[in-house]
């Protein structure tokens, strides 16, 4: 097989291999047109509208999935194809258009596609001309009830935001058109190094083709060890090949938790959305590298790609890279229970299945993510529930090999929480959830809450704490043990890294947790909110929406989860403050910890369990004060300049929040 890396192709430059039995050119690039202007692709229309927090009428409903306030509606994009050769065929894919489409070629409908997050599929042979050929693409992000998701805290960028290839193949050929997919089944067995090839064949009958790799080596995180198979037919003159990536390894889930390769691992993940910065889902294989080596650096072991399929790229570099991934179906909040949103989430289901289960990264299928409804009503229960265990049903006839996961919030919506294997929960204690059941010994150390879920639904042993966390900036600070209210107040970069140090006390090693999946690796385009020093975005990510700066709570991880040493000092972007006294926070992974202020020894902390220190109350001199931690030959300093409230109410803008009594004494 002959494939053409994707890169910017002028139309002249598209090659010619009359000696390969396949030809896969990427359409990415230039040469294209965005309602008649000049664009490249991949391309979106509202990178910024849709991140910006404007025009919105309604503030932080958690319904940017169908806000109108950024743009939503149909665009064409077009483009030239080149002449067909005689005794070919030729087929369009596409990684992802948002979020319903239509392809034409010259003046033929070439095919629809519903979902924003799945590749699809079209042959165009017929509809070739000898010359003058071209390729229009309607792609419309309108708010659907027919098409998911149809609720969700984020922004709905639009256009053909991924790649697109052409291919060419002679007349038999394995069959592209298989639900998006490249039309070969691998079954690897991990025992024995056999792989048995079901390979779909367009024009002729299927085949099923058989492998052995003697002593197979084991794909996991700590060795992420890929295999090649190059799958080649040859019938009445015709000849074709695919070649597929794969790894042997086990799955699945045992009573006392999730095992890979017959070993017990607590799964120590990130969550993770698609967009960026400026470029809103119409992100490169650079930019989705950096996501990989961010989350690699953090040490982190697996990612869920909220909530929805993301790019085939991404998942290439799990598997390389060795990343355990839950995917999911952009099922949330909210269901609708009209015949053309069951078909179409069918759809999406066997489309995630068909694209991505020869990766061996690719763990779980998640079913869903907090069903409960929108605008105060809930779900009704038995539609629901009807609903969501046919497409379960449909995903487990399609990939037996898999298990299943879902993510919930309400631990009383209990018929919901059995259909799959095994079962996430959302929790956010110490940020929307202050019940008094949350607060345990360690304060939001989530080991209560884990424990109150459990008890609520009786046919669970475990859960994974699939999201937890809260919002910050990197231009708010304050002292740590101040909890600011969602909505209202600035939103310190250290409260967040006192929640998240709190809540991974609470579950790290905790038995009934199967896995830990902060919430989020990265901010993100969420246009319904109103919060702290930017609209328009969530900004509860470890690392901030441009990728250049990790706050305070993403070294939490790092000091846990990498090796590598590591020594931080909590809030040392800090500048101003008014406290006469601070709490102080620092994350070790090399021993012991000093304290200095201005030259004087504060003491020494041992870090917890998580790899946390704390000193209480430490007093601050008038104007600057220099901080330091040290361990061993690594420190961490910052100046703290400590000035009168009212001077301060008319300063930089930072702010400062004064301490209530540490919840953890």
């Amino acid at each position: 097989m002959m494939r053409v890396p994707c890169a910017v192709l002028a139309l002249a430059a598209l090659p010619v291999a009359v000696a390969a039995a396949r030809t896969v050119t990427c359409l990415s690039g230039g040469g294209w047109t965005f309602d008649g202007k000049p664009v490249s692709v991949p391309h979106t229309w509202n990178a910024f509208d849709a991140a910006d927090g404007k025009n919105t009428l309604v503030k932080n409903p958690g319904t940017s999935v169908g806000s109108p306030s950024y743009a939503r509606g149909a665009h064409t994009y077009g483009r030239s194809l080149p002449a067909p050769r005689p005794g070919k065929r030729y087929f369009l894919r596409f990684e992802g258009v948002s979020s319903k489409c239509e392809v034409w070629v010259n003046e033929s409908l070439a095919t629809r596609h519903y979902g924003a997050f799945t590749a699809f599929a079209c042959e165009i042979t017929g509809m070739l001309k000898p010359s003058g050929n071209g390729l229009r693409i309607v792609a419309d992000n309108s708010y659907d009830r027919d098409v998911p998701p149809i609720s969700g805290d984020f922004s709905m960028f639009g256009g053909v935001y991924r790649d697109v290839w052409l291919i060419e193949t002679d007349p038999i050929c394995i069959n592209p058109l298989v639900d998006g997919g490249s039309g070969v089944v691998l079954e690897p067995d991990p025992a024995t190094g056999h792989v048995v090839a079901r390979i779909s064949v367009l024009g002729g009958k299927d085949e099923v083709q058989e492998f052995d790799f003697p002593n197979p080596r084991l794909w996991s995180p700590e060795d992420p060890h890929l295999y090649e198979l190059t799958l080649r037919i040859e019938r009445s003159g015709s000849r074709d090949e695919v070649k597929e990536t794969f790894g042997f390894r086990t799955v699945e889930f045992r009573a006392d938790g999730f095992y890979l390769n017959g070993h017990r691992r607590q799964l120590h993940g990130v969550n993770k959305h698609q967009d960026r910065d400026g470029k809103g889902w119409a992100v490169s294989a650079a930019d989705l590298a950096e996501d990989v080596d961010w989350i690699k650096r953090m040490g982190a072991d697996s990612v869920r790609t909220a909530h929805y399929p993301h790019a085939a790229e991404f998942y290439r570099l799990c598997d390389a890279r060795g990343l355990l991934v839950w995917t999911e179906l952009p099922l949330i909040d909210e269901l609708s229970f009209t015949e053309a949103f069951r078909s179409n989430a069918l759809v999406m289901a066997r489309e995630m299945i068909a694209q991505h289960r020869n990766r061996p990264s690719v763990v779980m299928w998640g079913l869903y993510n907090e069903i409960f409804g929108e605008g105060g009503k809930d779900m009704p229960m038995e539609p629901t529930v009807s609903l969501l265990k046919e497409i379960h049903a449909q995903i487990k006839r399609d990939d037996a090999s898999r298990p299943t996961v879902s993510a919930g919030c309400d631990a009383l919506r209990r018929p919901i929480y059995g259909i799959t294997d095994a079962q996430g929960f959302n929790l956010y204690p110490g940020w929307y959830n202050l019940e008094p059941w949350y607060a345990g010994d360690g304060g939001w150390d989530l080991s209560n809450a884990v424990r109150r879920v459990l008890a609520e639904m009786p046919t669970r042993r475990m859960i994974a704490v699939s999201e937890f966390g809260c919002g910050a900036s990197v231009s708010h600070h304050g002292d740590p043990f101040a909890r600011p209210r969602p909505n209202l107040d600035p939103y310190p970069e250290e409260y967040q890294a006192y929640l998240h140090a709190g809540a991974l006390h609470g579950v790290q090693g905790d038995p009934p947790v199967w896995g830990i999946f902060p919430w989020v690796m990265f901010d993100l385009a969420a246009d319904r909110r109103h919060e702290a020093d930017r609209h328009g975005i969530n900004n509860k990510g470890l690392v901030t929406y441009d990728r250049k700066t990790a706050k305070d709570a993403f070294y939490l991880y790092k000091a846990n989860w990498n090796p590598e040493p590591e020594l931080r000092l909590v809030g040392s972007r800090m500048t101003m403050l008014t406290n006469e006294t601070v709490n102080v926070m620092a994350f070790s992974n090399v021993g012991d910890v000093t304290l200095v202020v201005n030259g004087r020894n504060i003491g020494v902390a041992v870090p917890d369990r998580v790899k946390t220190c704390y000193w209480r109350d430490v007093p601050l001199a008038p104007g600057q004060n220099r901080i330091e931690v040290r361990a061993g030959v690594l420190s961490h300093t910052a100046d703290w300049t400590r000035v009168p409230a009212k001077a301060f109410a008319l300063g930089t803008g930072l702010v400062a929040i004064q301490a209530p009594p540490d919840p953890r004494q």
